[in-house]
């Protein structure tokens, strides 16, 4: 027999503090917090929650809860960058792997413990030799959770060595920068 000595009274012999089975599950001794892992996702747990007076009344109550994983994925885009249109990397772009060695890739923060990040990879190119633009974008989504587009700008500037870059904010917000300042 294994479990928690709450009472510190030197046995586990005690209403709640040992490890047992109910209807097939494993029934843990009594806490005050119930840690969830990455394991328990989709499945329905028993929560029970007790509760006992000075006078040595007690009772409890349950409940079946499903564990599921709701946090977000974020991730911090590559910087902005300036290219010209002789660049040859530039015949790289469309290609994730190859094109995230020379312009950078997404940095996942959070979101991705426990379970896999789908990363839709696109370019969309914008420009004319001089000027215009190509963005890169990286669609996270995971089984449960879907979240914005995460974009990377690269301007061309040919010639212009004083440009700002412009920054894309996801989910459709306006730039905080614009190119021609």
């Amino acid at each position: 027999m294994d479990g928690i000595d709450l009472n510190g009274d030197g046995d586990i012999f005690d209403r709640g503090e040992a490890f047992s089975t109910k209807g097939g599950k494993m029934m843990t001794p009594l806490q005050d917090a119930v840690d969830f892992f990455c394991c328990d996702l989709a499945e329905r747990v028993t929560i029970e929650l007790w509760g006992a007076d000075v006078y040595g009344n007690w009772n409890y109550c349950w409940n079946d809860v499903l564990i599921e994983d709701k946090v977000a994925p974020t991730c911090i885009k590559p910087w902005d960058i300036t290219t010209d249109c002789y660049d040859k990397n530039l015949a790289i772009i469309e290609d994730k792997v190859a094109s995230a060695a020379i312009y950078g890739d997404v940095t996942i923060t959070s979101g991705s413990d426990c379970a896999n990040l789908d990363t839709v990879y696109t370019v969309t190119k914008r420009l004319k030799c001089g000027y215009g633009t190509i963005t890169r974008n990286w669609k996270l989504t995971k089984e449960t959770v879907k979240r914005p587009n995460y974009d990377q700008l690269l301007p061309d500037h040919l010639g212009s060595s004083n440009s700002r870059i412009r920054h894309l904010i996801p989910c459709g917000r306006s730039p905080i920068a614009n190119a021609n300042h």
